[in-house]
């Protein structure tokens, strides 16, 4: 008799766990629905040149913790043509951030940016730099794990190819592979070491960086709204270090800027 209770208290545990699966999953699709059909109606309000209303419902997707680079991107666009350019480059950037190949985010932030965001990047580096740029840290690490396989896999047929032909046309690919491995791996590195060190920052309206961590020190820099900056040490008393593109560098409060 006990057994047979301990079998209808695991089938009971079991369903309850079914049914609160099942609540679970049919709460993420409603709210999936929710956040899609909200997404619709801000992009209609977009359409009909109400920006401030589509950008409060843009907003309110943002509040609720979606992530999504058409998100960021039409978020941009409303802040762009309501004249915000600090928040609009903001967007631009996150948006580039998850998917960095997006032409119409590239071309609208190029536009809206202020020039002193332009990289300075040595003209023959530049092929270099514009690949590094091209591609997400995920997808650097995917090709770095498909070269790496395919040059282990081409060094182990060097060695068990038992024909001349063979073994020279497994050689080749070794090489080629190693080649590519070496180039990939160096992007990742850099890819790895600007997600994990370097925090990046965007300026919302118009400011001056000072020469020290205080109100009392003096103005160095004027720096126009959506001005891109790096961010090199940040105090407790809510100021930054922060270093331009030109390699000028300054203090901010942390009000005047958002982190990408």
């Amino acid at each position: 008799m006990r057994w047979f209770a301990l079998f209808i208290l695991m089938i009971g545990l079991l369903a309850g766990g079914a049914s609160a699966s099942n609540e679970a999953t049919a709460a993420m699709q409603a709210d999936d629905q929710s956040a899609h059909s909200l997404f619709a109606k801000a992009n209609a309000l977009y359409k009909q040149n109400k920006y401030e209303e589509a950008l409060a419902l843009y907003e309110q997707l943002l509040a609720q913790g979606t992530v999504d680079p058409v998100l960021y991107y039409n978020t941009g666009n409303a802040y762009a043509q309501l004249h915000r350019p600090g928040p609009a480059v903001l967007m631009y950037e996150r948006a580039l951030h998850l998917d960095p190949r997006d032409a119409d985010a590239q071309e609208n932030l190029a536009e809206i940016a202020p020039a002193i965001n332009s990289p300075r990047v040595f003209i023959l580096l530049r092929p270099l730099y514009q690949v590094k740029e091209a591609f997400t840290l995920n997808e650097l690490t995917l090709a770095l794990d498909l070269v790496y396989l395919l040059f282990v896999t081409a060094m182990l047929w060097v060695f068990l190819a038992r024909r001349a032909a063979w073994h020279r046309v497994w050689k080749r690919a070794a090489r080629i592979s190693a080649v590519l491995l070496f180039f990939v791996a160096c992007f990742f590195g850099v890819k790895l070491y600007e997600t994990l060190a370097v925090k990046e920052a965007v300026v919302m309206q118009e400011t001056s960086a000072r020469s020290g961590p205080s109100t009392s020190f003096s103005d160095i820099l004027k720096l126009p709204a959506g001005t891109k900056v790096r961010l090199v040490e940040q105090s407790e008393e809510g100021w930054a270090r922060i270093r331009l593109r030109t390699g000028q560098s300054g203090y901010l409060p942390a009000s005047a800027f958002e982190i990408i």
